[in-house]
Protein backbone atom coordinates (compact mmCIF):
# COMPACT_ATOMS: atom_id res chain seq x y z
CA UNK A 1 0.00 0.00 0.00
CA UNK A 2 2.83 2.65 1.04
CA UNK A 3 4.27 1.53 -2.29
CA UNK A 4 1.68 2.51 -4.21
CA UNK A 5 1.23 5.99 -2.46
CA UNK A 6 4.86 6.19 -3.14
CA UNK A 7 5.14 5.63 -6.08
CA UNK A 8 1.96 8.04 -7.28
CA UNK A 9 3.65 11.00 -5.34
CA UNK A 10 6.79 10.34 -7.20
CA UNK A 11 5.36 10.36 -10.31
CA UNK A 12 6.93 13.55 -12.33
CA UNK A 13 3.07 13.82 -14.21
CA UNK A 14 1.77 14.62 -10.11
CA UNK A 15 4.73 16.34 -9.21
CA UNK A 16 4.61 18.93 -12.24
CA UNK A 17 0.51 19.08 -11.57
CA UNK A 18 1.19 19.51 -7.91
CA UNK A 19 3.54 22.34 -8.46
CA UNK A 20 1.39 23.99 -10.98
CA UNK A 21 -1.27 24.20 -8.28
CA UNK A 22 0.92 26.06 -5.76
CA UNK A 23 1.86 28.10 -8.63
CA UNK A 24 -1.58 28.94 -9.26
CA UNK A 25 -3.11 29.32 -5.39
CA UNK A 26 0.04 31.42 -4.34
CA UNK A 27 2.05 33.04 -6.50
CA UNK A 28 -0.09 33.77 -9.71
CA UNK A 29 -1.37 37.25 -10.17
CA UNK A 30 -4.76 36.21 -9.18
CA UNK A 31 -3.94 34.86 -6.34
CA UNK A 32 -6.52 33.06 -3.32
CA UNK A 33 -5.50 36.60 -1.46
CA UNK A 34 -6.23 38.76 -4.50
CA UNK A 35 -9.18 36.74 -5.40
CA UNK A 36 -10.43 37.52 -2.00
CA UNK A 37 -9.14 41.52 -1.93
CA UNK A 38 -11.33 41.92 -5.30
CA UNK A 39 -14.29 40.18 -3.67
CA UNK A 40 -14.71 42.46 -0.63
CA UNK A 41 -14.02 45.11 -3.14
CA UNK A 42 -16.77 43.67 -5.15
CA UNK A 43 -19.39 43.57 -2.00
CA UNK A 44 -18.28 47.08 -1.07
CA UNK A 45 -19.27 48.47 -4.02
CA UNK A 46 -22.56 46.93 -4.66
CA UNK A 47 -23.55 48.07 -1.03
CA UNK A 48 -22.77 51.55 -2.83
CA UNK A 49 -24.88 51.03 -5.74
CA UNK A 50 -27.71 50.35 -3.71
CA UNK A 51 -27.41 53.22 -1.29
CA UNK A 52 -26.94 55.40 -4.89
CA UNK A 53 -30.03 54.05 -6.82
CA UNK A 54 -31.89 54.72 -3.29
CA UNK A 55 -30.93 58.09 -3.61
CA UNK A 56 -32.13 58.35 -6.75
CA UNK A 57 -35.48 57.08 -6.20
CA UNK A 58 -35.73 59.24 -3.45
CA UNK A 59 -34.38 62.38 -5.68
CA UNK A 60 -36.94 61.51 -8.20
CA UNK A 61 -40.12 61.06 -6.07
CA UNK A 62 -39.24 64.82 -4.76
CA UNK A 63 -38.66 65.92 -8.19
CA UNK A 64 -41.99 64.53 -8.75
CA UNK A 65 -43.27 66.31 -5.92
CA UNK A 66 -41.86 69.86 -6.94
CA UNK A 67 -43.26 69.55 -10.63
CA UNK A 68 -46.71 68.80 -9.23
CA UNK A 69 -47.13 70.76 -5.84
CA UNK A 70 -46.28 74.31 -5.28
CA UNK A 71 -47.22 74.46 -1.64
CA UNK A 72 -43.85 71.39 -1.26
CA UNK A 73 -41.73 73.78 -3.61
CA UNK A 74 -42.24 76.79 -0.97
CA UNK A 75 -41.73 74.20 1.62
CA UNK A 76 -38.26 73.19 0.56
CA UNK A 77 -37.37 76.51 -0.12
CA UNK A 78 -37.89 77.45 3.07
CA UNK A 79 -36.22 74.92 4.63
CA UNK A 80 -33.51 74.52 2.67
CA UNK A 81 -32.44 78.06 1.15
CA UNK A 82 -34.25 80.09 3.65
CA UNK A 83 -36.54 82.13 1.35
CA UNK A 84 -38.92 84.26 2.33
CA UNK A 85 -41.33 86.14 2.11
CA UNK A 86 -41.23 90.27 1.33
CA UNK A 87 -42.85 90.80 5.01
CA UNK A 88 -41.03 88.16 7.03
CA UNK A 89 -37.78 88.11 9.09
CA UNK A 90 -36.07 84.34 9.63
CA UNK A 91 -33.58 83.80 12.08
CA UNK A 92 -31.34 80.77 11.76
CA UNK A 93 -30.21 79.95 15.76
CA UNK A 94 -27.12 77.34 15.97
CA UNK A 95 -27.11 74.77 17.79
CA UNK A 96 -23.77 73.79 18.11
CA UNK A 97 -22.21 75.90 19.85
CA UNK A 98 -24.60 75.51 22.88
CA UNK A 99 -24.31 71.21 22.21
CA UNK A 100 -20.88 71.94 22.65
CA UNK A 101 -20.75 74.05 26.15
CA UNK A 102 -23.14 71.61 27.60
CA UNK A 103 -20.48 68.97 26.79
Amino acid sequence: MLIKILKFVLNPYFIILLLFAVWVLFFDQFNINEHRELNQEYQKMKLKEKYYLDEIYRDSITIEKMKNDPEFVEKVAREKYYFRAEDERIFVIDTTLADSIRK
